[in-house]
């Protein structure tokens, strides 16, 4: 209001909000040490992503962890030591080429046009019944319809593909009491969330309630919105064998009314009816805080939407025809209203009062052994089928890993992004001589990644020492493909090659492992903390923190001097003996080649790729700030850095952060330079040991000369 004059009056302006405060960005917490494990797993989409505890468990079932699970492989050995270390992964679902589609379920109606025995009835609609309870036949009958509800399969297309939603009328096998045909029409699609066969352990549970149900018919959306109300709910049984039971929905609700009315909006509730958009939003099962969002128990749902329609107006104008046939039924259809089909009740075929409907009977058998005719109770279950899991071994394993590791180097992959996928680190925990060469690619473009190759395949025997040492030169020269970098004329530097092979104590995996496995978990104590800090008194490259904590029968160890110049040229990191029964980590080594540089350690490799998405979350922290001058910017990123790694690498190392804007950023105007500098020692892997012998000082006195 604007002051006019200075009449007496008090002019109100509202609240002015002083209180606002910049948004906090709380980041998902991501260890230091982040490993690539891939694997078979009984459900869940096939997208990387952070897991770890229960919630892998719930995205991907009991088998991620499981050793002695059908989907077991030799990287479930590397996720269940990480997952008892606290260190979350990095886990990708692998799925054969002959998994198939996922399970699902198709329900259709056949519905045949012929005269039925409406039986006989009271005034009110119910039916009248003989002394011993039983219906009694009418005289005479009448035109109707008879229905049979099947569940079906739906078979994939000639390349696999889904075919959900893609259904279409045919010939039922129904057929009328004159022998009439009947039509089988497809009305709702159900297909679970992953493939696998855990999905036919999926299923729905479709019941129409009335006044007197458990569960009792919302007769407001009969009433207001001309919609009949039917309960669905999802089901799942721990095994074939076992009973079905209902799934909590997201709002902790078992069951819900939904209609297949599109747009059923109840203006009281300000609620959502319509099954079409709400029955899968509420069985999502969100992400509940953490890192990883659950697997929900379907994943797509398809109403035949103008079949449905065309079907309840053929169906409730036919009704209608037959309701002046019986003046005391309370009735849920207008014979007035040409828009309240949706009024019919199609699952359960009686009224909200209970009251069996006139001209629609439902057939609950079938002559055919292999037809599954649906009963729509509160008990009965619409299971999901034809999930498969696919060829689950090793050989099918090596191929779909290796497949996978070639994105890494394809510069328009996904997995480029530091950001969305965090990795750090991949072990080698077996696979074959084709796959660990593969492996390279994954250090090829993406810096922030370490590869720890393994002499060892779980399915070929032992090497020999001397076959270790050549397996050790294949695999170092393979991945000297991707120096790290061209500018500067740096060699590859993230890369291991461990020896050894021995067998797990206190594990039941039975396999002798190779020794990768060790060193997983002593990085996973030292830096798998999810505030990404390190612990130095867990060290890996100190002992007794360096000493094999999970192997017994370890392969030759020994390496006579010649041998040991051999192998250290070679990269090779290997264990010594530092007891009658135990080892130890001498020295654990990148493959880069100058032994004077503190690249050779793999714990400073460690940090660089550390380094590596410090420096990207600063670009993202910085980007598009149109306030702040080059040098402001610049010490605002740099003060930035020292907060990011204060205190972060168990002070091993100096670290300096300095922006400078070059000649080029300056006429671009958008960009900087971030130099990154990191000081470090070496690793002292070389003793030169004597031994002096002297005499006691005592025996050096002189004493009196006696001639004799």
């Amino acid at each position: 209001m604007t002051m006019l004059t200075a009449a007496p009056f008090t002019y109100a302006h509202g609240v002015k909000d002083g209180s606002i405060r910049a948004p906090v960005y709380d980041r998902i917490p991501v260890p230091d040490h982040l490993p690539l494990v891939y694997g078979f797993a009984a459900k869940g989409d096939s997208e990387l992503s952070l897991v770890k505890g229960y919630d892998a468990i719930r995205k991907h079932g009991d088998g991620i962890f499981d050793v002695r699970s059908e989907y077991a492989t030799h990287q479930t050995v590397l996720a269940q030591i990480m997952n008892a270390a606290g260190n979350a992964i990095m886990f990708k679902r692998l799925i054969p080429e002959d998994a198939g589609p996922a399970a699902n379920v198709r329900i259709s109606l056949e519905l045949v046009k012929t005269q039925i025995n409406p039986k006989q009835r009271n005034d009110d609609g119910t039916y009248k019944l003989g002394s011993l309870g039983e219906q009694l036949n009418a005289t005479q009958t009448i035109e109707g319809y008879l229905a049979k509800f099947i569940a079906e399969y739906i078979k994939p297309g000639p390349y696999g593909e889904s075919n959900i939603g893609k259904g279409s009328r045919g010939v039922g096998t129904l057929v009328g009491n004159n022998s009439e045909e009947s039509a089988r029409i497809p009305l709702l699609d159900f297909e679970v969330s992953s493939p696998g066969k855990w999905g036919n352990l999926q299923g729905i549970r479709i019941w129409s309630p009335d006044i007197n149900s458990s569960h009792p018919v919302n007769e407001n959306l009969v009433r207001k919105q001309k919609a009949y109300p039917y309960v669905f709910g999802f089901v799942e049984k721990a095994t074939a064998d076992d009973t079905a039971t209902l799934i909590h929905s997201d709002t902790g609700e078992q069951q819900v009314q939904l209609t297949l009315k599109p747009d059923t909006f109840d203006p009281a509730t300000d609620t959502d009816y319509y099954a079409g958009t709400e029955l899968l939003r509420l069985w999502a099962m969100p992400d509940m805080g953490g890192t990883v969002k659950p697997t929900g128990t379907f994943g797509k749902f398809f109403i035949y939407q103008n079949y449905l329609d065309a079907l309840l107006v053929e169906l409730a104008k036919r009704e209608k025809a037959a309701l002046t046939t019986y003046p005391g039924l309370v009735h849920d259809l207008d014979s007035t209203d040409t828009e309240d089909y949706h009024r019919f009740n199609l699952f359960g075929a009686h009224t909200t009062q209970g009251v069996p409907y006139i001209t629609f009977q439902v057939v609950k058998h079938s002559t055919l052994a292999t037809e599954r005719v649906l009963r729509f109770t509160e008990r009965s279950n619409i299971m999901a089928t034809g999930g498969k899991d696919g060829t689950m071994n090793n050989s099918v394993f090596n191929k779909l890993v290796a497949k996978e590791i070639a994105s890494f180097a394809d510069h328009n992959s996904k997995y480029l992004d530091v950001t969305r996928f965090p990795i750090s680190i991949f072990y080698d925990t077996g696979f074959d001589m084709p796959t660990k060469q593969a492996l390279g690619k994954l250090i090829a473009i993406r810096k922030d990644v370490l590869l720890v190759a393994s002499t060892q395949s779980v399915d070929e025997r032992e090497p020999t020492p001397s076959e270790e040492s050549s397996i050790a030169i294949a695999l170092r020269t393979t991945y000297q493909a991707f120096p790290e970098s061209t500018l500067f004329g740096t060699p590859v530097i993230r890369a291991m090659v461990v020896a050894h092979r021995g067998r797990l104590v206190s594990s039941r995996y039975r396999k002798r492992a190779p020794l990768t496995l060790d060193l997983a978990y002593k990085f996973a104590r030292f830096m798998g903390a999810g505030d990404g800090k390190w612990r130095g008194e867990l060290s890996p490259d100190k002992f007794p923190a360096n000493k094999v904590d999970l192997f017994s029968e370890i392969s030759e160890s020994y390496k006579p001097a010649s041998v040991r110049h051999r192998d250290w040229r070679a990269g090779l990191v290997w264990v010594d003996a530092c007891g009658i029964e135990s080892y130890f980590w001498p020295a654990i080594r990148t493959v880069y080649d100058n032994d004077t540089s503190i690249l050779t350690s793999a714990i400073t490799a460690c940090c660089i790729c550390s380094l590596w998405k410090v420096g990207e979350q600063l670009r993202i922290e910085f980007s598009g700030d149109t306030t702040l001058t080059n040098a402001q910017l610049k010490d605002r990123i740099e003060a930035r850095f020292n907060e990011l790694v204060h205190g972060k690498y168990d002070g091993r190392y100096d670290l300096l952060a300095d922006v400078q804007f070059t000649k080029r950023d300056i006429a671009n105007g958008y960009s900087w330079l971030l130099r990154i500098q990191i000081s470090g020692n070496n690793m002292k892997t070389a003793q030169n040991l004597y031994i002096e012998a002297l005499r006691r000082p005592e025996n050096e006195v002189a004493t009196t000369d006696i001639s004799i």
